[in-house]
């Protein structure tokens, strides 16, 4: 979705690799500082964003913070919905769900 959202930024063409696995930067050129503004944008984490925000801005650019933190934003209003009206979890997310060290409780299973 990040991916999708960003073509241009700054008047640079922008070929972002998938972050796909592990931590730090994935290979990802300013990955950590993508990880980390996506991160405190998802948590609602007030005291790491406005540092994470810096980071980012430094490492992408204004227009690149802000994409990051609109797209963040946006995966976490949706998933919020979802988990609103209940919409099920596939077994296909499971690794994804114990990467992250979370169990999709019984009654969100498609």
């Amino acid at each position: 979705m990040l991916r999708a959202s960003i073509k241009r930024i700054e008047g640079a063409e922008l070929f972002c690799r998938t972050i796909t696995e592990g931590v730090g930067n994935c290979g990802v050129e300013d990955g950590d500082a993508i990880r980390a503004l996506v991160d405190a944008t998802v948590l609602r984490d007030h005291d790491e964003y406005p540092d994470a925000r810096v980071r980012a801005e430094i490492a992408l650019g204004r227009d690149g913070a802000d994409r990051i933190a609109m797209v963040a934003g946006n995966f976490s209003m949706m998933n919020r919905g979802l988990d609103a009206i209940g919409a099920p979890v596939g077994s296909g997310l499971d690794p994804i769900a114990a990467e992250m060290g979370v169990e999709v409780p019984a009654h969100l299973r498609g």
